[in-house]
């Protein structure tokens, strides 16, 4: 982006700046894609503008739980619900983060057993995969702090996922393998100047913050084995892996003292041009004003039990005084939406969900009478 003609303080982020802790909920509003044309690719160095008050935003928070660490990371501060990925086949997991007075990293991340269907994948509902329960190690530091303009962090570590595959096609039955990953993580303090932000209290209006930009670069050499054998071509191709690729992306995050987290979260291409923008609702703003914005919905509570199920029964529980129906609408782990149901009632809620599918790993989006987001969560089956 162009060079701010004013001068903006330089910054830096100290451990109480951030303030997040288990049980928050973070939430952020996500621009339009067709606005992002409109923004400059992001540069580096020092007293620069970036500016983002012209964008518009979609309807409803997209918004992180804060949760407990896992047992297993006995110097973890908290723990934020994530996802991996094999190939085509998207993992739930929980990434565990140790936040201290002099530093913010990530420990590692944890994943439940899981038994997916490739019915999406192979064509066959009797082929599966099995993950079971790991908890996968490493140490990445985002930053020390005071985090400042300047710093760099390089971090590499190798991870070994675990696998067992039943492909009928290939006469496989449960066969052990595991996929090995040599990542390397690049982060650095890149820039500082100015975050302008669109105030949505004040149509029209903007909201300056000083602000230091973090950017990380994620790359990863991958090697897939199976029964102690590199995994053959044809079935890499099937789930969209391939061995030694080097996969990679980058985001960056504008960071402002006194927020729980970032301010401003962006996915970049390799140009460092903006391929997602999510802004923090702590900047001062909710609420409608811009470009037809209306009042984002605040996400609930709510439980699914019992998970996993035998049978693809399950209960969904939540309580909510404020509206008097609800949409649930169920997906497979291709995103598929498979049904959908309307729930009548206000108060304390208490909804059979059905799915009647293989065993394997869905997903419940929950929406209130006006089809605004507010919930979502796993199913899993296990027969």
């Amino acid at each position: 982006m162009a060079l701010s003609l004013s001068t903006s303080a330089q910054i830096t982020i100290k451990s109480t700046d951030f303030t997040v802790k288990v049980g928050d909920t973070l939430k952020y509003f996500k621009a339009k894609d067709a606005g992002l044309a409109t923004i400059p690719a992001y540069k580096t160095g020092g007293n620069q503008t970036w500016d983002f008050s012209k964008l518009t935003f979609e309807n409803g928070y997209y918004y992180d739980r804060v949760l407990s660490p896992s047992a297993n990371y006995p110097t973890a501060t908290f723990s934020m619900p994530s996802s991996a990925s094999l190939g085509a086949i998207i993992i739930p997991t929980r990434r565990q983060i140790e936040k201290t007075n002099a530093t913010y990293k990530e420990l590692g991340f944890s994943n439940a057993e899981l038994k997916q269907t490739l019915l999406n994948v192979t064509g066959n509902p009797k082929d599966s995969l099995y993950l079971p329960a790991v908890d996968i190690k490493y140490s990445d530091t985002y930053y020390d702090f005071p985090a400042t303009f300047g710093a760099t962090k390089i971090d590499k570590w190798v991870q070994n996922r675990p696998y067992a595959l039943s492909v009928a096609g290939f006469g496989l039955n449960k066969t052990p393998g595991n996929v090995k990953n040599i990542i390397t993580t690049n982060k650095s303090i890149a820039a500082w100047g100015k975050l302008i932000l669109p105030d949505f209290k004040n149509t029209g209006k903007a909201i300056t913050y000083n602000t230091i930009v973090f950017v990380y670069q994620f790359s990863a050499v991958d090697s897939v084995f199976l029964a102690g054998a590199p995994a053959p071509a044809p079935l890499l191709q099937a789930f969209g892996l391939s061995q030694g690729a080097k996969s990679g992306y980058a985001f960056v995050e504008c960071l402002v003292p006194g927020f729980k987290t970032f301010a401003l979260q962006s996915e970049v291409d390799a140009a460092f041009k903006a391929s997602s923008v999510y802004i923090s609702t702590e900047s001062g703003f909710v609420g409608g004003g811009i470009a037809g914005l209306k009042d984002a919905a605040e996400p609930i509570e709510s439980y699914v039990f019992p998970n996993p199920s035998n049978n693809g029964q399950f209960t969904l529980s939540f309580e909510k005084p404020s509206a008097k129906e609800w949409t649930v609408k169920i997906y497979d782990i291709a995103g598929r939406q498979i049904s959908q149901s309307t729930i009548v009632g206000e108060g304390k809620i208490t909804h059979n969900l059905s799915v009647n599918e293989a065993e394997g790993t869905y997903f419940y989006a929950l929406f209130n009478e006006n089809q605004e987001f507010v919930n979502n969560g796993v199913l899993l089956i296990n027969k």
